[in-house]
């Protein structure tokens, strides 16, 4: 899928072309469209990400978002997530976790109907010494 965030900008700049040929998992070089359109940009397979760096222009690289980040202009990470959501047509749907939603569940909470422990604070009372299991009667 990484792939594709990649394939669609350039699409976007270099629309009826091929953008991308994948071999193994190296995309050789392609067309920048952020350095002129020079061919400089080098796309790779990294795990499960793919990266990307120029080879004229050393501060340009980084993985497939930060490609989409320059494409788009979205600093804001949920907002470019939302915005890659829409434009590739992923249908990924984005649930908004409410925090407090808990308080909202029915009460499963044990509650004891007697104590094990009420004699022996009763023991801790006593004044003089008598026998606990006289005392327990």
């Amino acid at each position: 899928m990484v792939l594709k965030i990649y394939a669609y900008v350039l699409r976007q700049y270099y629309p009826n072309q091929t953008v991308l040929s994948v071999k193994g998992r190296d995309c050789g070089i392609t067309r920048n469209p952020f350095n002129g359109g020079k061919e400089t940009l080098r796309i790779h397979i990294d795990g499960i990400i793919a990266t990307h760096r120029d080879t004229e222009l050393e501060a340009f690289k980084g993985d497939v978002f930060d490609f989409a980040q320059y494409h788009f202009r979205i600093t804001d990470e949920e907002e470019l997530f939302q915005k890659i959501n829409k434009e590739l047509h992923l249908n990924l749907e984005v649930k908004e976790k409410d925090e407090l939603e808990w308080l909202n569940e029915p009460d499963d909470t044990w509650y004891a109907n007697c104590s094990f422990l009420k004699h022996l604070f009763a023991m801790c009372f006593l004044r003089k010494p008598c026998d606990y299991i006289k005392y327990l009667h």
